[in-house]
């Protein structure tokens, strides 16, 4: 009797469910938010398989180069003394790769992403051997753990140049890089000037340090590093970009893409001038004049274009004369000199570590062995400012020789590109192909292994590769110049 009263209660009385109901109630409320949180994260995910959300991705790692958004992990104070690399690098870069290899696999996992969408261009075959003898002297190493952080560093330049080369496959897709590249090197320059107006290395909100040498500055030169780091290492990355500025004057483009290359152009120069560095002088002056003498026609319109172009480069000139002729006559106080030493005591190394190197990352804490001691000029131990021998010294005579040919190999893909005719990418395939050139003559007077440099070198190596294979389509170079 009490069972079937409490039951004729419970169906009666409103507002109090039975068990049965309750559970119901409940399964229904956890659907719901099941079907909520699923919703929630195919959302994101469902938009960053869209072109939008790849571009944007695209243009936070290829702004990150100069910028960088990273924090540093396990420093090492003995890396750094010597200019090692001496944490491990984590940025904005890392994150947006994340997303992007994401959006690969979902696009190969729902057939979108058929070989057929996808780039013409090939891997450099050098640059995955160079990669596997650094891994392998890096196993082979004294020091494993500064080695990996080395190798970080180029993983990740190596995941940039693979879906660069993989994914940018139209002209809008490379016109797209170019912008970007373009926008991000006024950027920095800007940032340069207002570097050398404070005098000292500062900050902006959203920026991380602003670097003015204090070395420079202590001597009465004032040198500036902007965001990218080391003056040297700015003008790397400047005169990377400064010749394909230039050459987007002699394509086919839009008239606002040109104004953006010739105001970043006469901004980047003016940068380049504040770094007085004179290896990057070297380098812009190399780059340009490949630039111009490979466009030289006899027509009216080559001869309006190289005149507004002199007169870009003219003006940045007669605007700095008194601190380039300040730098090229003044006492470097030794410091060319220097490098000699330096590069023989690589030598040293390189003989006893012919095959393996040192490992990457190892080269600071190796010359400790070598002594310190250099004659008249002084006893300044520091890593080998020579990319070459850098590389010998670290990474063996097999890192060396795939290194050489990665190189060589892209400035043959961009001659071959500006060999193309295409009237809008091959004067930007003979740019970017410039710009190596001259960098290549850089590289023998610094050691260029931070992340903007081996970034942008790569970023520069992909481009050039695509830009190749582009133009050998007949069906894309049937397409309206950008």
């Amino acid at each position: 009797m009490p069972s079937t009263l409490s039951a004729i209660w419970r169906r009666r009385t409103p507002g109090v469910p039975d068990s049965a109901g309750r559970f119901t109630a409940v399964r229904r409320t956890c659907g719901a938010a099941a079907s909520g949180l699923a919703l929630a994260v195919a959302t994101p995910l469902a938009s960053l398989t869209g072109p939008v959300a790849e571009r944007l991705l695209l243009a936070v790692i290829l702004l990150d180069i100069p910028v960088q958004f990273e924090t540093s992990l396990a420093f090492r104070d003995d890396a750094e003394e010597f200019g090692g690399l001496s944490g491990f690098s984590l940025s904005v870069t890392t994150l947006a790769l994340l997303l992007l290899y994401c959006r690969w696999a979902m696009l190969t996992l729902t057939s979108r992403g058929q070989a057929g969408d996808r780039s013409g261009a090939r891997l450099s075959r050098p640059l995955v051997l160079y990669l596997a003898f650094a891994i392998v002297s890096a196993a082979a190493s004294a020091d494993v753990a500064l080695s990996l952080r080395e190798l970080l560093v180029l993983l990740q330049a190596f995941l940039i140049y693979v879906y660069l080369v993989t994914w940018m496959r139209t002209r809008e897709d490379i016109g797209f890089v170019t912008l970007v590249l373009l926008a991000s090197l006024a950027f920095e320059s800007v940032v340069m000037f207002y570097a050398a107006h404070v005098g000292e290395t500062s900050s902006l909100p959203g920026l991380r340090r602003i670097q003015v040498s204090e070395e420079g500055a202590a001597g009465g030169i004032l040198r500036v590093g902007g965001t990218v780091g080391a003056p040297n290492s700015a003008a790397a990355y400047l005169t990377l970009l400064i010749a394909p500025a230039v050459a987007v004057l002699f394509a086919r483009a839009r008239f606002a893409g040109k104004v953006l290359a010739a105001v970043s152009a006469v901004l980047a120069l003016g940068a380049l001038v504040l770094t007085q560095s004179r290896g990057g002088w070297l380098a812009a002056l190399i780059s340009l004049t490949v630039v111009w003498f490979a466009n030289v026609r006899p027509d009216g319109r080559w001869i309006a274009r190289s005149a507004f172009a002199a007169a870009l480069i003219a003006l940045v000139l007669v605007l700095s004369q008194g601190v380039i002729s300040n730098r090229l006559s003044s006492d470097d106080e030794g410091a060319a000199q220097s490098r000699l030493p330096l590069m023989r005591t690589a030598l040293e190394i390189i003989r006893d570590h012919p095959l393996l190197g040192v490992g990457p990352n190892n080269y600071g804490t190796t010359i400790r062995q070598y002594g310190a001691v250099y004659g008249k000029w002084g006893d300044w131990v520091y890593t080998v400012h020579n990319k070459f021998l850098l590389v010998w010294a670290e990474t063996g005579v097999a890192g060396l020789i795939a290194f050489v040919w990665f190189l060589a190999e892209t400035i043959r893909l961009g001659w071959r590109g500006w060999q193309a005719g295409d009237p809008w990418l091959s004067p930007l395939a003979l740019g970017f192909t410039a710009a190596l050139i001259g960098h290549v003559a850089h590289m023998q007077v610094d050691l260029f292994n931070a992340r903007p440099q081996v970034e942008m070198l790569w970023v520069t190596a992909a481009v050039v590769a695509v830009i190749a294979a582009v133009v050998r389509d007949p069906h894309v170079r049937a397409g309206v110049a950008q």
